[in-house]
């Protein structure tokens, strides 16, 4: 009876001790786990609100300085922004509502794929042809020393160019857009998608966009003039 008991109560702690390490390997204690690798595309850095990343089948809080390994998605949730860093090359930020995959390709290309939102791209130091973005049927190269942004909603894709420039292609068509530079991708009632061509606009930029061109040297606006357009609530908050 004595041996019984024994086993009953070893076996009730080892199930214990099981739990408490499956706990500790899930939600906000997954980093634990990540937060070195010499494969790491990228390290989460400054953020606020309810951000996740989803690895695999499983959904996970993310906490500062999580290692991103290929096929990680980024979600930020409403009222949540966080900022992804691959030391000293370049910077990707995400706004709420907004949703990335990152990736690695074949010739080692860092690679994001735009799911949805907005997200604020800089480059610093990096090897020409280091990064690419991408949504559906369109993509760029960002250049070295450049800051521009990509925003994805129902029906329009929107490039802007703060500095520096980006080489676009659609399709066919290959482009490359200098500072000041706007492309735009609409479809149709049928489904068809075209691309123009425009010069950005202070009044264009959400609130987001200006809060981040606002840390920003050498880019297409002024201080004075994106604070006009910040104190108006900016242009919209997109869901």
């Amino acid at each position: 009876m004595k041996h019984k008991i024994f086993f009953i109560g070893f076996a009730s702690i080892l199930v214990a001790a099981i739990f408490v390490c499956a706990q500790s390997l899930m939600g906000e204690n997954f980093g634990q786990w990540f937060y070195k690798s010499k494969s790491a595309l990228f390290y989460s850095s400054e953020g606020e609100g309810n951000v996740s990343i989803i690895r695999g089948p499983t959904s996970y809080v993310l906490k500062q300085n999580i290692a991103l390994m290929n096929g990680d998605e980024v979600i930020t949730s409403m009222r949540s922004t966080v900022t992804l860093k691959r030391d000293k090359y370049f910077e990707i930020s995400l706004d709420e509502n907004s949703q990335i995959t990152v990736k690695t390709s074949a010739s080692l290309l860092t690679e994001i794929q735009a799911n949805q939102g907005t997200i604020f791209i800089k480059a610093s130091a990096m090897e020409s042809n280091a990064l690419r973005i991408f949504y559906e049927d369109i993509s760029f190269l960002v250049k070295p020393n450049s800051a521009l942004s990509l925003e994805v909603f129902s029906g329009t894709q929107t490039i802007n160019v703060y500095s520096g420039s980006v080489e676009l292609s659609f399709g066919s068509q290959r482009q490359k857009l200098e500072s000041g530079s706007c492309a735009i991708l609409l479809q149709d009632e049928d489904g068809n998608s075209r691309l123009s061509y425009t010069k950005i606009k202070a009044e264009m930029l959400s609130a987001f966009l200006i809060g981040m061109l606002l840390n920003e040297d050498n880019v297409c606006f002024n201080g004075e003039e994106l604070n006009v357009v910040l104190k108006a609530g900016g242009n919209r908050s997109r869901a």
